[in-house]
Formats: structure tokens, sequence, C-alpha cells
């Protein structure tokens, strides 16, 4: 690996580790809606990161719309997660599902299979990372055999969304939308085949492919039992082109706008068991005749 990708690879690191944090807080509560970040120099204090990776964590949080940046004001949060709507309206304890719930519940089972079809990964990685922490601090036993198969966007695919309204920026939108799939799926992989090298996991299986289609919504299978989905609801936004260093307006999937929707198999309402198998069939087809 040479010096520069080394680099890149450890400062891309440092920011998803940050990026996973603040947003952890923002989803616990740490950071109540309204409130003030704490400064940046503190953050990368903290965190021990430079204030440069901080900025840029901050200012993607606040093209995402989680909160809002004003010179002198500081940092504040403009909105914080939601829940989801579900089948299943709240988990046991009578609080709103989330996708956090619902991989807590994956790995309450001592075997569990996932199936994922997702544009980046980044939200399965981030998930990954908080269970991998729990698992090592004693606060969660992992399941005894986990299943993976996930379907990302063919990386040569021409896709409508993430996609540079300026023609000139097209080709390093494409290169940002390849390297951001690569880590993040590059990271669930590892971190699933470290838990079997550790032994906290007996049997791990994780298999990654691509389809030649853009996904028009984020899916979770777990078990062939119960599902998670959310459209992509697209929209404009700003972007940062960090090799290029600098920011763009692009159409982007807006995932503070779309909603995920919990189903369960044995719901009372049938409709809700055929729309799991549905799906699944669908999944089924497009890994079978599609994926590579």
């Amino acid at each position: 690996m040479s010096d520069e990708r080394s680099g890149t690879t450890g400062r891309r690191q440092r920011f998803d580790d940050v990026m996973s944090t603040l947003r952890s807080r923002l989803l616990d509560g740490e950071y109540p809606l309204h409130s003030l970040l704490p400064a940046e120099r503190d953050l990368a204090a903290e965190l021990g990161v430079a204030r440069d990776t901080v900025r840029s964590v901050l200012t993607e949080l606040a093209n995402e719309g989680w909160v809002e940046r004003r010179q002198g004001s500081g940092t504040r949060v403009i909105r914080v997660p939601e829940g989801i709507r579900s089948a299943r309206s709240t988990d046991q304890s009578g609080q709103p599902a989330s996708l956090e719930w619902f991989m807590d519940q994956a790995f309450a089972r001592a075997e569990v299979t996932l199936d994922v079809f997702t544009l980046t990964a980044e939200s399965l990685n981030n998930q990954l990372r908080r269970l991998d922490e729990r698992i090592q601090r004693g606060k969660l036993e992992a399941p005894q055999r986990i299943v993976l198969r996930m379907m990302l966007p063919d990386p040569d695919l021409d896709m409508p969304y993430p996609q540079s309204l300026d023609p000139q920026y097209r080709d390093a939108m494409r290169e940002r939308q390849r390297e951001l799939a690569e880590w993040h799926s590059g990271e669930v992989k590892g971190r699933l085949l470290t838990f079997k090298a550790r032994g906290a996991v007996e049997t791990v299986d994780v298999e990654i492919r691509h389809v030649p289609l853009t996904p028009p919504l984020k899916v979770y299978l777990m078990n062939g039992e119960e599902m998670l989905q959310a459209y992509y609801v697209v929209g404009e936004r700003p972007l940062v082109l960090k090799r290029l260093e600098t920011e763009i307006q692009a159409l982007d999937a807006l995932g503070l706008i779309a909603k995920f929707t919990h189903f369960v198999k044995d719901s009372e309402d049938p409709n809700h068991a055929l729309l799991v198998e549905g799906t699944q069939a669908w999944f089924d087809s497009l890994w079978k005749n599609l994926a590579k």
C-alpha cells in the first residue's frame, strides 16, 4: 500500500469514527434538539483527532440536515432521529422501533441471517461498529452464527443518484460513490470476520455482490421473518468532493426524509406476511440472476 493510499485510508477511518460517535450521540439523545454541540476544538481533543476532521464531519452533518452551523454561534442540533413506523409499532419496552433496535433484535438470536440491499452499506457499517463495541465491553453476547448476503449497485453503473448537477463533476461523483461503497462494504466484511477471529462468533459467512441496478429503497431482511425497509427520497443538497476540495450541488438520497417501516411475517395482518415473502423472493431472484 502506498503512503498516499494509506494516508487516505487513515483519514477515512478517523472521519467515519467521529461521524459514528456523533450520530450515536444524536440517536441516544445526548445532544437534544436545539442544543449546542461542544466546540470543534473540544470535540477534537476528546476524540483524539485533528480539528479539520471534526470540521469535515460537522459540515457533512449540516449538509444532511442534522445540525446548523453559524459563525460565532456554534453548531446547533436542528433535527433528531424520529424512530420508524412499524407493523409492531413499538419494541418490547414500548419505545419506537429503529434500525438500532432492529439490529439489536438480530444479534440477540443464536443464529441470524441478514439479506441487505443498499447504496453504500454505511448504515450497516455504523451498526456493526456499535454492536462490536457492546460485545467487547461485555454488554452483548454475540450470535453463534451470522450469515450476511449484501447487494450493492455495480460500481460502473451510471446511477441517477447520487449525481452531480454540474456535468464536469459527474466522473468525480461516481468515483466518490465507488470509494464510499468499497470502504463501508469492506469494513462490514472485515468487522464480521474479526468477530470470528476473536472467537466472539463461531461461524461467519459473508458474501457481497453487485447488481446493475440503482436501489429504489434500502432493505434489511432478517431470517426471512422480519423486514425493515425505507424508500430513498431523492433531493438536491450540497456535497463535498474531498479530492477536489470543492463543494458541489448534487441529487442525492436524503436519509432524514426516508422513513423506515418494519414488517413481521407473523403479524395479524396477512398483507405483512405477503410483503415479507414477496420481498424475500425479489431479493433472491436478484441475487441468483443478476448479482455478481
